[in-house]
């Protein structure tokens, strides 16, 4: 059986910010790349539910969730860490809803506690751990 980490190797894309349409009025994301990445994770975190040879109960209950997104290096980064835009709270949510989807986890709402950090290396993301979040406070 597969354990952790999950790899899904591509350059991480934020979800968050909106554009309106102006004829309709209607709502959709501002980033063009979001939709595809996120099928791109889905189709990976899939592919690792499937290792459980059917046996898979997507994660319930409150979660913690630890990832690294690991960013493109520029050629002149202004920082040793990838301390600029997309900022980490809007690729955890993409990343949230890639997990619902896939059927990892029940809900993206379960998750209470993200320990997410941005690093310079391969475009990816690494999903070190998700448990049972047993936090009191």
């Amino acid at each position: 059986m597969s354990d952790f980490p999950i790899w899904i190797p591509g350059t991480p894309v934020p979800q968050g910010s909106k554009s309106v349409n102006r004829k309709t009025g209607h709502m959709f994301e501002a980033n063009p790349s979001l939709k595809t990445w996120r099928q791109v994770m889905a189709t990976h975190l899939t592919a690792w539910t499937g290792t459980w040879f059917g046996a898979w109960e997507p994660y319930d209950g409150p979660l913690e969730v630890d990832v690294t997104f690991w960013m493109p290096r520029p050629k002149r980064p202004s920082y040793s860490l990838p301390a600029v835009k997309p900022d980490a709270d809007k690729l955890c949510r993409a990343l949230g809803d890639a997990m619902t989807e896939s059927g990892l986890i029940k809900d993206d709402a379960r998750i209470t506690t993200w320990h997410a950090r941005k690093r310079y290396g391969t475009p990816g993301v690494t999903i070190h751990a998700i448990r049972t979040d047993r936090s009191e406070s």
